[in-house]
């Protein structure tokens, strides 16, 4: 069972479509049901409930599919928007591909439907209302529409995950758009974006947030990620920051919700086949969130949501198990002396759900440090998030790195690789400069924040080693304030 980390009971939750009014946020997500681990057709969009996300009021599927001669046999990634009137309106992606009616070629179309409520949980489906692909975008990939209010024009604008028919495969992804005054009758309008960069642009999102525009979305043919690129207008120009992503490969998919004052981004973390280390990472898994910040140029930092914090206030006791070369252990603080050798401190339990805070400085000329999750007694073998001041960034690794059984071959090729593809994040790295720390841990995912910048989520699938702890390399690590608290019960 996961504390933080939200999933439905019996199966995994999928792009998430959030929406904010009155304090609660509506976290409206696609229901990722398994057979012996193979996806089910048919999915849904369902529905939780949370004001501080700790506490989650599951409403279950509020908007079942359709039956096999529907167009929404499934129903895929869209948004909900309120009307002039008060009316809510979610716009949805619909797809059948086991009905001939709804195929071309042998695939299956898509196609952006429409329902209506009178709140956010009991929706009626505009059965009229079935919307294909405009002429010179590709019939396959026309989805998740995205619906906001532009002020300036007085007029909806639908954003849409889509593809130029007069483009090569790899780079012919864009966002079309579609105009209304009403949300109900719909015109072509210009291209919105189309950087020639990725296959497509999934689960657009666009919002404004003080002064600059933002606009979000994810890809995966050059990686899987979120990106976003800011404006002073949705008009444009769209300026892509130095780096202009969330979090690394376990965060995908990510929407955003809020107010004029704090705004979070929501993904969803990957599973792995085989609940194995090694397994290909799948679609669908946990909740995700992060609290968004903007910086004085106007790009996004995130830090952990300080709503979900407030809920870690049981304090854990630190009993220090093992120490390796120079170590030097106080009250809330330790030294590791890693100049000459590796060395490093092991505490003796992990919880299975907690919050670990700290403050991290290094000496100049350090090579590497961090943080080990899931050890056994020697630091062998666990989950490492190592820093790298000479590469300004951090990593996930693990180690053993490979599939192969004892004794594990160190010069063998499957182990040739410096941490898990994809989990690494640029951060800034300052000698003698204490850096904030933030680890939530629960169950087998953690996610670390850095200096309330920096986030990078990942999965822990072995769990039966239980020591924690920090290690330095070519220099010395300083911890101070360091403090592991349980949340609170549920």
């Amino acid at each position: 069972m996961y504390h933080i980390f939200y999933k439905p009971d019996t199966s995994w939750a999928g792009d998430i479509i959030p929406y904010f009014e009155n304090g609660t946020f509506y976290l409206y997500y696609l229901n990722e049901r398994r057979i012996n681990g193979i996806p089910a057709e048919k999915t849904t969009w369902d529905l939780v409930l949370t004001k501080d996300f700790f506490h989650y009021e599951n409403k279950g599927t509020v908007l079942p599919t359709g039956n096999e001669t529907d167009a929404d046999r499934s129903c895929y990634t869209g948004s909900v928007i309120t009307g002039k009137d008060g009316t809510y309106h979610l716009f949805y992606t619909a797809q059948n591909s086991a009905h001939p009616a709804f195929m071309q070629d042998g695939r299956p179309l898509q196609y952006i439907a429409h329902a209506i409520g009178n709140d956010l949980i009991h929706w009626q489906k505009d059965t009229a209302f079935l919307m294909q692909a405009c002429q010179g975008y590709d019939v396959f990939d026309w989805r998740d529409p995205f619906v906001f209010y532009w002020k300036e024009r007085e007029c909806y604008l639908m954003l849409l995950a889509a593809r130029l028919t007069n483009g090569s495969l790899r780079r012919s992804g864009c966002l079309a758009s579609m105009e209304s005054r009403d949300l109900l009758h719909w015109t072509p309008g210009k291209t919105f974006y189309a950087p020639g960069l990725y296959m497509t642009h999934e689960c657009p999102d666009c919002f404004q947030y003080r002064d600059w525009w933002y606009l979000i979305f994810s890809t995966f043919s050059e990686k899987y990620t979120t990106h976003y690129c800011i404006s002073r207008s949705p008009d444009g120009p769209w300026l892509t920051p130095a780096n202009d992503t969330f979090d690394g490969r376990a965060f995908y998919g990510a929407k955003t919700a809020g107010n004029n004052k704090d705004r979070f981004i929501f993904g969803w973390i990957p599973t792995k086949s085989g609940e194995n280390d090694f397994g290909k990472w799948e679609w669908a898994g946990n909740l995700a969130v992060h609290q968004l910040h903007q910086e004085d140029d106007g790009t996004l930092s995130v830090r952990p949501p300080r709503t979900l914090l407030e809920h870690f206030c049981i304090p854990f006791p630190l009993c220090p198990a093992r120490t390796s070369g120079g170590t030097d252990i106080t009250r809330c603080a330790l030294q590791i002396e890693g100049a000459e050798k590796f060395s490093s401190v092991f505490f003796d339990l992990l919880p299975r759900c907690c919050r670990i805070t700290g403050a991290l400085s290094f000496s100049s000329g350090t090579v590497s440090f961090g943080l080990q999750l899931h050890t056994d007694v020697t630091g062998d073998c666990g989950y490492f998030y190592r820093l790298e001041p000479l590469y300004q960034r951090v990593v996930f690794d693990q180690w053993p790195r490979s599939t192969l059984t004892e004794p594990v071959i160190p010069n063998h090729f499957e182990n040739d690789r410096p941490f898990d593809a994809g989990l690494e994040r640029p951060v800034a790295l300052l000698p003698n400069q204490p850096l904030s720390f933030t680890l939530l841990v629960d169950t087998d995912i953690c996610i670390l924040y850095l200096g309330e910048k920096t986030a990078l989520t990942a999965r822990c699938y072995q769990l039966h080693q239980t020591h924690w702890g920090f290690f330095a390399h070519g220099g010395k690590l300083t911890v101070t304030n360091l403090s592991c608290m349980l949340p609170e019960k549920i």
